[in-house]
């Protein structure tokens, strides 16, 4: 058997450990249970913006090694224009256990260097001497442009089968394909979903949708780079049909003359 209990406080009664565990150890119960089988990665925010000095971090959740570790209050990661590639990632130290507390730390890092077992990627750029950082993305390509642009397609986006695209990007692939206004079946479930809510698709979705629309079940997929790549083929295929009006729907169509 298992039960649910919750303290009770009424006046005159002594606050005791137990009540007070109890109110601790349930919402993250929760958490814990409502993220157990979601991948390593971002959860929800965790959003970056940028003016000309500063990347901004805003609040959110992000899985480590199956722990939920929360930020709650937004992050300034000041920059600077080198002229090389720089990475914005979180840096993982080891759990600590002390006579009151037990916890994690987490450090936000910008170097010129490749992730760690420890760290995780947020984002990269090549900013350009004199110039600034920008992120207000032109299209679904522009997310991968080689300078002068946060590239946030590595950041690792939690989901049920491994680590995902944010949907952040994914809502770019999305109102790309409705202006190409797509009858494709496969195209329609993927904007109905990501213009419906505010998580992410799984990557298992994501790589079946990418063979399937692509006709290659032989298509390289094994990272975000791969994703964001898969996804653009599709949309220049998108693209393209539309140019010659063809409304691309599923299934073979026979024609018999008698």
């Amino acid at each position: 058997m298992f039960e649910q209990r919750k303290p009770v406080f009424t006046k005159g009664r002594i606050l005791k450990n137990e009540m007070l565990e109890l109110m601790s150890d349930f919402p993250r119960d929760v958490t814990d249970i409502l993220f157990l089988n979601k991948s390593d990665g971002v959860v929800a925010g965790l959003g970056l913006d940028v003016d000309k000095t500063d990347i901004t971090i805003s609040i959110g959740m992000v899985k480590y090694q199956s722990e939920i570790l929360v930020l709650n209050e937004e992050l300034k990661v000041p920059y600077e224009a080198d002229g090389c590639e720089q990475t914005l990632k979180l840096r993982f130290e080891e759990r600590y256990l002390m006579s009151d507390f037990a916890g994690r730390g987490v450090k936000v890092v910008l170097e010129s260097a490749l992730c760690q077992p420890d760290e995780m990627e947020m984002a990269r750029f090549n900013l350009s001497k004199g110039a600034h950082l920008r992120s207000d993305y032109q299209d679904f390509a522009d997310f991968v442009t080689g300078h002068n642009t946060l590239n946030i397609v590595s950041q690792p986006y939690s989901s049920i089968s491994g680590s995902t695209l944010s949907p952040v990007i994914l809502k770019y692939l999305a109102r790309e394909l409705l202006r190409y206004q797509t009858e494709n079946v496969h195209d329609l479930a993927i904007i109905y979903q990501v213009l419906n809510q505010e998580v992410s698709i799984s990557r298992e979705l994501l790589v079946n949708y990418i063979k399937i629309r692509l006709k290659d079940e032989h298509v390289r997929v094994e990272n975000n780079k791969d994703l964001h790549k898969g996804l653009t083929g599709i949309l220049k295929k998108a693209k393209g049909e539309q140019r010659r009006g063809k409304k691309a729907l599923v299934g073979n169509r026979k024609l018999i003359v008698d």
